[in-house]
């Protein structure tokens, strides 16, 4: 069974005799995030930086692939709960080692996005927002064409409701010639 880790302990030596560095970032042993935005003091030309795609060793397809499982029972009666889970076919064992099905995924045993893939879920954001507009426009049009069809149509009332208001007096007026 292999496992991502989430977070590590550390148990940090507080005496007065200590030579530990104490704290979450020390000066002596700096964080990724600060290695990452000063990688030129790190790396060399002998010696560069290297994403890792697969190569882990492993036994099956299970041990290069993300894997979330959970439990769930089925009713009150039975005592033993129902294991399900979910796999996201990011890599699969061939010959003992891991090998990553797509450039999107990272690691030993490609359970890491990549930094490209991780910003690129959806489609770009001036894309999104020129379809976004587009809508918006589209939606403010069909509002005021909407608005100018019901004026017209008021419009076409009134002046159904004079003509026949017209026919009624005339009739009225020759019913009251003919009487």
């Amino acid at each position: 069974m292999h496992l991502k880790i989430d977070y590590i302990r550390v148990y940090q030596d507080l005496s007065s005799g200590s030579n530990m560095s104490i704290g979450c970032d020390p000066a002596t042993h700096p964080t990724c995030q600060w290695i990452l935005y000063h990688l030129d003091e790190y790396e060399d030309d002998e010696n560069k930086l290297v994403e890792v795609h697969g190569k882990a060793f492993c036994r099956t397809d299970a041990d290069c692939t993300v894997q979330t499982a959970h439990r769930r029972r089925r009713n009150s009666s039975q005592t033993l709960s129902d294991r399900r889970s979910t796999v996201v076919l990011t890599g699969r064992c061939v010959n003992k080692r891991c090998e990553c099905s797509s450039k999107s995924w990272a690691g030993p045993r490609c359970i890491v996005p990549t930094k490209s893939s991780a910003v690129s879920f959806g489609p770009p954001v001036v894309l999104a927002a020129c379809i976004g507009s587009l809508f918006l426009v589209l939606g403010i049009t069909s509002c005021v064409a909407i608005c100018f069809a019901r004026k017209k149509t008021k419009e076409a009332i009134k002046t159904e409701r004079k003509v026949k208001q017209q026919q009624r007096q005339q009739y009225e007026l020759m019913r009251r010639q003919s009487s």
